[in-house]
């Protein structure tokens, strides 16, 4: 907000005794407002007070370094057949790496920019921001954890118009220009505030180090020292592509592969000596044996019945990663569960879909009934226990005749699968 420097002085009655004094005043970036109020009258007799008002607003400006505009940026270019990649860096605790992949793999096509930062100085916020010609109109999506996305409209009169612009992000964030088609997405490995301050800009808060506390109720500076490299994944395409892939990359890059390594003198012997290839998965219905909008959350031992082995049971859990009208992918999807993976690796025998913690099978969940009364005093029963128990029932025939199940955008469905019985208890081993 800006800093307002006021200034009161009496004009009338001309006397050394002042007949009025001030309260705080609230500002804001539109006005301001100062509070007077008389003390008490001139004794005389009942007259107007004059005062005559000054005032100075400043408006607080961010100090901004560029560290991209230092006059040497030592810059390293190393291309190969499967990568391009650029190395910069502006000074000691400040650089980042590009790396532009060469290959034909679909979950290859984004720009991945690593950034390393720290100790950075104190007093500092390292901010990374990237400058496009789209007109985003004002608007930023952003989601948490890879979930919903939120519109973030930009509001230039709140009292602090950078700070109250910023968002929290763990997840993707994208603009786009609607009458081009494009999009403009980043994906981050770990929380950043995030902010589009003009069209076509976006900016991601990647590191703080604080000279105060900012009195907001935890009572410690911010004061981080340490080095931190973190990874932004960029995707620049249509509505359509940047849709699936902002989903699928967010769980390539929360989800990352484990890297072995044997020493041999080629790739080719490496090749020839050790498996370089192995899945559990099925591939009857896809290359992946899951559809490209389905996410397997978690396969897990949790469950067993009176012995372990064979008869123990497995936690499955299957996310539709898309939300409706996303992109074209955004439908339902049937799938099979004992078509899911390789019978010679996870039979499926039996199953019982679960709560989402596959704490409690749905044919055994109590649901709370309740009433909800309208405006014009009808009563109208929400759940009531007929109907909870025909659900039940209807579930629990369904867990013993068919593996299909279908997924809707955006949901998630749990199973154990294999256990002896065919239903669990209600307790995890």
């Amino acid at each position: 907000e800006p800093i307002v420097l006021t200034s009161v002085q009496q004009i009338s009655p001309t006397t050394d005794e002042f007949y009025f004094a001030t309260t705080t005043y609230m500002n804001n970036n539109v006005t301001f407002n100062l509070n007077l109020y008389p003390t008490f009258l001139p004794s005389s007799k009942a007259q107007d007070i004059t005062l005559l008002v000054h005032y100075l607003a400043l408006q607080p400006l961010a100090l901004i370094s560029n560290v991209s505009s230092d006059d040497v940026i030592n810059n390293v270019l190393i291309t190969g057949d499967l990568m391009d990649e650029v190395q910069q860096t502006f000074r000691a605790g400040y650089g980042q790496t590009y790396r532009l992949f060469n290959g034909l793999d679909a979950d290859l096509r984004f720009i991945d920019n690593r950034v390393q930062i720290g100790p950075i100085d104190q007093g500092a916020e390292f901010v990374t921001r990237y400058n496009t010609e789209l007109n985003s109109d004002g608007v930023m999506y952003t989601n948490q954890a890879g979930l919903e996305y939120v519109p973030r409209v930009f509001n230039p009169f709140w009292d602090e118009p950078i700070a109250g612009n910023y968002f929290p992000s763990s997840g993707q964030s994208y603009i786009e220009d609607v009458e081009q088609d494009v999009r403009f997405s980043t994906i981050v490995n770990q929380g950043h505030g995030i902010s589009s301050l003009r069209n076509g800009h976006m900016e991601l808060m990647l590191q703080r180090r604080c000279l105060q506390d900012d009195g907001r109720g935890v009572a410690e500076v911010l004061n981080t020292t340490y080095h931190t490299e973190p990874q932004i994944m960029i995707v620049l395409d249509n509505k359509e592509n940047t849709a699936n892939l902002n989903r699928r990359l967010y769980q390539i890059q929360q989800f990352e592969h484990s890297f072995f390594y044997g020493l041999t003198d080629s790739m080719q012997q490496y090749m020839s000596e050790y498996a370089t290839t192995w899945t559990a998965m099925h591939n009857s219905m896809a290359a992946s044996g899951l559809p490209e909008s389905v996410f397997l959350m978690q396969l897990r031992y949790g469950y067993s019945g009176q012995k372990v082995g064979q008869n123990s049971g497995m936690i499955l859990a299957l996310q539709h990663m898309l939300e409706s009208n996303e992109s074209s992918m955004a439908k339902p999807v049937n799938l099979d569960l004992q078509t899911i993976f390789n019978t010679s690796v996870v039979p499926v025998k039996n199953s019982t879909e679960m709560n989402l913690l596959a704490t409690i099978a749905l044919s055994d969940l109590q649901r709370l009934p309740w009433n909800v009364q309208m405006e014009n005093g009808q009563v109208m029963p929400i759940r009531d226990e007929s109907s909870e128990q025909k659900r039940r029932q209807m579930q629990k025939e369904s867990d013993e005749m068919s593996f299909n199940i279908e997924l809707e955008p955006r949901q998630i469905r749990t199973f154990v699968l294999n256990v002896e019985p065919d239903r669990p208890e209600n307790r995890a081993v």
